[in-house]
């Protein structure tokens, strides 16, 4: 089934494709053994089923950011969702605030083709407002609606919608954080294994330099991605993921694990592998 006939923003997960299959399958995978671990660690089956949800969660959503900001090369995206369930063993990862990433770098990229429905539009409103509640989901929501409001300035058709529904997303993701105190900064200074993703995180953002080449063409379209909205996209997964480090200092980088591994597996890609198998 197409999922564009009922969203301009979904994306279907054909399994006749490698690496969809491997997401399909590595997914739940991920989240079993996250959640055997834990229960071989002593923990009770609320927490394994939890640690199970984040783990195959951020493996998965790692995956799909990194399908938008890389649409050519699947390799980086199942290095991302192998890598990234391993920021639990580190701190909590932010479902919400991925799936803000991911969908902030869908619309800038606009993979899809389409231009987003107004009911798209009121179900990114409503993600940037429960985002905003979060622990430093702020910015990650305030990114995902300028990239709302963004996405008319950039090639291919626009909606009339889109400054109204950015507004409505960043005014509503304001109160939301002021209603539940997530407008206070509270960064604090990496400790101990947060220092990795430190690294990760850097790698990930070395990805912003590198040339937008892209083949790749739409789904629901025959028109190529271009290279303008693919850098515009990269550089608004780099924002995403940046404001809950900013927010939240060294545990802000779990939260946006899925993000910085697929920034930092594209990059690693492009520079280390494609050199070599030439």
């Amino acid at each position: 089934m197409d999922p564009t006939r009922f969203s301009s923003i979904g994306r279907g997960l054909d399994p006749r494709f490698p690496s969809n299959l491997f997401v399909l399958l590595f997914t739940p995978l991920a989240g079993v053994v996250a959640g055997v671990v834990a229960l071989v660690s002593g923990d009770g089956i609320g927490s394994a089923a939890r640690a199970g949800l984040l783990s195959g969660g951020t493996a998965f959503l790692a995956w799909a950011i990194a399908r938008e900001i890389d649409p050519d090369d699947p390799i980086p995206a199942g290095a991302a969702a192998v890598a990234a369930p391993f920021a639990l063993l580190i701190g909590d990862p932010g479902l919400g605030i991925m799936a803000a990433s991911l969908l902030t770098a869908r619309i800038l990229v606009r993979s899809t083709g389409l231009v987003p429905r107004p009911t798209d539009l009121v179900a990114v409103a409503g993600l940037a407002w429960y985002v905003a509640t979060r622990p430093g989901g702020l910015p990650a929501a305030l990114v995902l609606a300028a990239a709302v409001a963004a996405d008319r300035r950039l090639p291919g058709e626009d909606s009339q919608w889109s400054v109204p529904a950015a507004l409505a997303a960043a005014g509503g993701a304001v109160v939301a954080a002021a209603l539940t105190g997530g407008i206070a900064i509270e960064a604090v200074a990496p400790a101990g294994w947060e220092w990795l993703l430190v690294g990760v995180a850097g790698a990930g953002a070395l990805l912003v330099l590198r040339p937008p080449l892209v083949v790749s063409v739409c789904d629901a379209t025959d028109e190529r991605i271009t290279e303008r909205r693919l850098r515009v996209g990269r550089l608004g997964a780099l924002a995403s993921a940046s404001g809950p480090l900013l927010w939240l200092g060294g545990p802000g980088l779990a939260v946006a694990a899925g993000t910085w591994a697929a920034m930092a597996a594209s990059f690693a890609v492009g520079i280390v592998l494609k050199p070599l198998s030439r």
